[in-house]
């Protein structure tokens, strides 16, 4: 088994071991397998749900459920909501037992982890809880950050340098171009009509 399966393997269990609810929900899936084909990156492989875990294998040419799609897709359907998953599986392309596909969601969602309970079973529950508060503060603030930085450079690749166009700039080119094909449709027209008459 590859580095990138076996890292994957791990990554897909660890949470489980923090929720007996994503257990029982395992356990619900049991004998199951999910195909997974990204595309891109182009990675193909089965998850086995067996003995209360989740295998990655090398994909066999039976399956209960095969779902295809870029790992950004695979991703907004895991964080979805109830109310907002057909939108998110939009970008997937789902074959074989879709109520199969439904419980495997259900049971990978059930172990999603909460980082300050994790750290509070290592440190403590209040130094957990002041490093879980600080370090999404750190997030937050990192995010915030890092869109400002986008919002900024934008600004001044369309203000200063000029290499972006504006939105409005666009606009006005596309509308200028669909005006120029439908005035060159009816020029088009207006020929072949001269033509056939002489």
């Amino acid at each position: 088994m590859s580095l990138i399966l076996r890292t994957l393997e791990h990554g897909l269990n660890w949470p489980f071991q923090f929720h007996p609810a994503g257990r029982d929900a395992l356990a619900a899936v049991e004998g199951r397998t999910m195909q997974v084909v990204l595309t891109a990156p182009a990675l193909a492989f089965d998850l086995v749900f067996e003995l209360g875990r989740i295998s990655v294998r090398a994909p066999a040419s039976v399956c209960d459920v095969k779902l295809t799609g870029t790992a950004g897709a695979f991703l907004g359907l895991l964080r979805a909501d109830q109310q907002n998953l057909q939108s998110a599986a939009q970008g997937l392309r789902i074959e074989g037992d879709i109520d199969c596909a439904l419980a495997i969601r259900k049971a990978l969602a059930a172990a999603r982890l909460d980082g300050e309970e994790v750290l509070a079973r290592v440190l403590g529950d209040i130094p957990g809880h002041w490093l879980a508060v600080g370090l999404t503060r750190l997030a937050t603030g990192l995010r915030q950050a890092g869109l400002r930085l986008a919002r900024n450079g934008a600004e001044y690749l369309q203000e200063e340098r000029g290499v972006l166009a504006r939105a409005d700039d666009v606009e006005g080119f596309l509308g200028a171009v669909d005006s120029l094909r439908h005035d060159v449709e009816r020029l088009a027209k207006r020929i072949e009509r001269l033509g056939a008459r002489a």
